[in-house]
């Protein structure tokens, strides 16, 4: 049996030190984790029943990024992050693999919106042919004003 977890933390990247009350609320919320027991789900992946949460200003225009660490388990085995895929609940947005680079999650511009979920999917395939433990990788997100 294989687990895979994430620790999620915010960052804040404020435009200008000036403009710092724009970046007061941002929030990330849950640690989602991922349970491999049968030869299904290896084959054809599964999803997180934990959302993480992202609580953003109300009424600026924002972007929030994401990256994460390496997918690390026992006896130093990893599984390839861009294998997990991330989904913002909003119109339009598609699935972004995660990579140990800043990728673009979400954007808004002017919006009522003050928070969303983010659905967390570990694709399944000979990439999870690894021995059984626990895989484990933080999650980053940066919020930017534009």
């Amino acid at each position: 049996m294989t687990g895979i977890s994430f620790t999620a933390k915010a960052q804040i990247i404020p435009a200008s030190l000036l403009n710092h009350l724009n970046y007061l609320g941002f929030t990330i919320t849950g640690s989602p984790s991922i349970t491999f027991s049968t030869a299904a789900e290896y084959q054809n992946g599964k999803a997180s029943a934990t959302l993480i949460t992202v609580g953003i200003p109300v009424g600026v225009a924002w972007q929030v990024q994401v990256r994460a660490t390496t997918l690390s388990g026992p006896a130093s085995n990893t599984i390839d992050i861009t294998k997990v895929i991330l989904k913002a609940n909003l119109s339009g947005a598609a699935n972004v693999p995660l990579s140990t680079t800043n990728v673009t999650l979400a954007t808004g511009v002017i919006s009522l919106l003050s928070s969303y979920t983010v659905s967390v999917t570990m694709q399944g395939g000979a990439h999870l042919l690894k021995p059984s433990g626990t895989y484990t990788s933080t999650l980053t997100f940066t919020y930017t004003g534009l």
